[in-house]
């Protein structure tokens, strides 16, 4: 499984970049950086649970289209 085209964002100062297909915000201050970014899968909290990103890294990546 390649992994190249996701991108996952932590904390207030990262960006993502404009190249990626599939990009995870993780905690409210990934959301609040990337809050014009469309499509991209957020993890709210602060911080967020690990339960929380585990399901969403699962959903969105190892199950996508089951």
């Amino acid at each position: 499984m390649s992994f190249d085209d996701v991108e996952i964002c932590l904390g207030s100062e990262i960006k993502a970049r404009s190249d990626s297909k599939t990009v995870f915000l993780f905690g409210e201050c990934a959301v609040r950086a990337n809050k014009d970014r469309e499509g991209a899968i957020k993890v709210k909290g602060c911080p967020p649970k690990a339960a929380d990103i585990m399901m969403a890294l699962n959903y969105n990546t190892v199950n996508k289209g089951r």
